[in-house]
């Protein structure tokens, strides 16, 4: 079981995950640590945390940082330092997709792999659309914006407008938004491609105006997308049509009922 702290903490190691990794003692691995710390002239008691073990007794355990988990494993072998490398690479990455999700559910992070999905469905498919690559390029493009103009009101009309709103330099707009922001996305790119594929769509200009109408409902039958984890003075920043706006939720049955 790891021992590691991931929370809005830095990340740290355990002396009990480093022994575990290392096949080492945990005595020996807390020795290690107090002998480190006594050379790097640090308070020992500054890393020392209490926790219990499996019969329930109170025992010590050091945490350490990434540089003096580094620093610890100058005096171990190659393979070891390894092991620990290596899952520390693991806790690294899993922060970073940590700091990716905000810490969502297991129910947001599902939407999202949803979510992906159907994007890279509906990218596949205007690849096999007849038009020049500008044109299958641009049309995806009109697409995504079409359905971000349409889900806000017209608030945000391109992913560059949701980035500024959410305060990002880069990367998607798409990892910020709510689950209900994202079902809604991926139901209206999915509305498009089973469009198309019903109709049999061979070139481009069919795809677009398969676009144009489906967001055109998407404007009729559900208003505006309020997305959630804007920062609260973004509202204020917001059309006052937009700041009235409630959250509607897209679901199958209200699809069904050939709303959207």
């Amino acid at each position: 079981m790891s021992q590691v702290t991931k929370s809005d903490n830095p990340l740290t190691m355990s002396s009990r995950e480093i022994a575990e990794l290392t096949g080492k003692k945990h005595f020996h691995v807390k020795r290690d640590i107090e002998v480190l710390l006594k050379d790097l002239e640090e308070d020992a008691s500054k890393f020392g945390c209490i926790y219990l073990d499996s019969a329930k007794r109170t025992q010590t355990e050091y945490r350490l940082d990434r540089d003096h988990t580094d620093c610890l494993l100058t005096g171990y072998s190659a393979p070891l330092r390894m092991k620990v490398i290596r899952r520390w690479r693991e806790l690294e990455d899993a922060a970073k997709q940590h700091a990716v999700t905000g810490g969502r559910d297991a129910a947001w992070s599902e939407q999202r792999r949803i979510g992906k999905a159907m994007f890279k469905s509906l990218h596949d498919y205007i690849g096999t659309l007849d038009g020049s690559e500008n044109q299958r390029r641009w049309a995806h493009e009109n697409a995504t914006n079409r359905i971000y103009r349409a889900l806000t009101g017209g608030v945000a009309g391109t992913a560059k407008a949701l980035r500024k709103l959410y305060g990002m330099e880069s990367g998607t707009p798409r990892d910020r938004m709510s689950h209900h922001a994202l079902a809604q996305i991926s139901l209206a790119e999915r509305r498009i491609w089973e469009e198309c594929q019903r109709r049999g769509l061979e070139t481009v200009p069919q795809f677009n105006e398969v676009v144009d109408g489906i967001c055109e409902r998407l404007v009729v039958g559900m208003g505006h997308l309020l997305l959630e984890d804007r920062p609260a003075d973004v509202l204020e920043r917001l059309p006052v049509p937009a700041q009235l706006v409630r959250r509607t939720v897209v679901t199958e049955e209200y699809s069904a009922r050939g709303r959207l």
